[in-house]
């Protein structure tokens, strides 16, 4: 009996397993160009420096509604006042009159200061005019962290 369950158990997995090992992508319904294709950039989060600091992973993505967002992932910064997320034009920020010294999209109050949260750009923001995502005090014009986009 114990031999019988066994195989059946064997039979069950590699029915059911197949699929999920040999193209998990195709299995829920999408191919794996898709899956590239609906994020348009990427970046990693690094602190300002002294005592602002930052760390994770953004990327601009495509949603299924034609509308574009930011996420962040394994992200986390030092607590501030008035901390917001910005797309800016320029890259390679340095310091907060950076983010706000040229084309620039406030999108909006930082949720938290860990973890992986999403902001949607706003109605007429094109991704590919922004080459920096910025986590920024509005009230002091201090940078904590910024991200150059690919």
């Amino acid at each position: 009996m114990k031999k019988t369950s066994i195989a059946l158990t064997v039979a069950a997995l590699t029915i059911f397993a197949a699929p999920l090992s040999s193209n998990t992508s195709q299995f829920f319904g999408i191919n794996s160009a898709q899956a590239e294709s609906m994020s348009v950039a990427t970046g990693m989060i690094k602190g300002a420096g002294g005592n602002y600091q930052g760390e994770g992973n953004v990327k601009i993505v495509k949603k299924d509604d034609g509308k574009f967002a930011v996420e962040l992932s394994d992200f986390s910064s030092t607590s501030g006042p008035d901390l917001k997320v910005f797309l800016v034009a320029a890259s390679g920020l340095k310091k907060g009159a950076d983010v706000i010294a040229g084309k620039h999209v406030n999108l909006g109050a930082l949720k938290s200061t860990t973890g992986s949260q999403s902001y949607d750009l706003p109605e007429g923001a094109n991704p590919e005019d922004f080459n920096s995502v910025a986590i920024f005090c509005e009230k002091y014009t201090v940078l904590f962290s910024s991200a150059d986009l690919k």
